[in-house]
């Protein structure tokens, strides 16, 4: 997914976001505080791991910090 400014990301001094990826079969969903912000299909990978990569998109202070980092094995619906 290419990088993309979005009103459901938080910014500032301070602010916290809820993210999450949803990955069923080949599609991955992508969602910033409870609002879907993109989604995509790929088929290259059928098993791996999850991490977190963070950029800042421009130079000076920046500072993060992962609060609770989980994942669901979800079953048949």
């Amino acid at each position: 997914v290419s990088w993309a400014k979005s009103d459901a990301i938080n910014t500032g001094v301070k602010a916290q976001n809820v993210l999450g990826i949803r990955a069923e079969g080949k599609t991955l969903t992508f969602f910033a505080n409870g609002y879907q912000i993109a989604q995509v299909s790929d088929d290259e990978y059928s098993q791996g791991r999850f991490g977190v990569f963070v950029r800042s998109s421009e130079d000076g202070d920046y500072t993060y910090r992962v609060l609770k980092i989980a994942y669901w094995e979800l079953g048949e619906e």
